[in-house]
């Protein structure tokens, strides 16, 4: 496979990528910024770096040219100061040019990642798909107009998406939890 992971320079989304490639897989990572200790990994696991923003249309066309599958991990995250309309703007705009270009390029499969924050939190209660919605803030609302739209974009264009939920990650070198 030849994997295209968006937000390759975050926490989930740079160990996703050095997984990949440590499994014989050919990685492109792509992000806004990398640091200087992201990058020397990647060069080490001869994973292709590629800089840029995923709501830059002609940026993820052009990084999307023989990918065979694309794990799209880039959203507006823990950004402060800025409207909510910015988490918009990125994850759910960038998430239907991601979807477009995969599908314009042919790609196999389209893994994107959400939130489990998109459910309820009642104390006790077990989350599953099924769940009832219960947004709290602009970052979930964003995951969740995405998610929407990425399966209308699935069905109509018969791309294969994969939609992942998880809880929050941690471990070595999280700075957060």
């Amino acid at each position: 496979m030849r994997i295209l992971v968006t937000g390759a320079t975050g926490f989930v989304g740079s160990r996703l990528a050095l997984r990949a490639a440590a499994q014989g897989h050919q990685v492109v990572a792509s992000g806004r910024r990398l640091s200087d200790k992201l990058g020397a990994r990647f060069k080490a696991a001869a994973i292709e770096v590629k800089l840029g923003d995923v709501t830059d249309a002609a940026f993820v066309d052009a990084t999307m040219t023989g990918i065979t599958h694309v794990c799209h991990l880039a959203a507006a995250w823990q950004e402060v100061g800025v409207p909510d309309e910015y988490f918009r703007n990125v994850t759910v705009g960038g998430s239907k040019i991601v979807a477009h270009a995969a599908a314009r390029h042919g790609v196999r499969m389209l893994v994107h990642c959400s939130t489990s924050g998109v459910h309820s939190r009642r104390p006790g209660s077990v989350i599953s798909e099924t769940s009832p919605y219960e947004i709290s803030n602009a970052y979930e609302a964003a995951k969740l107009e995405a998610e929407q739209a990425l399966v209308q974009m699935a069905q109509a264009s018969l791309l294969p998406t994969i939609i992942l939920r998880p809880a929050d990650g941690y471990g070595p070198g999280d700075m957060r939890l």
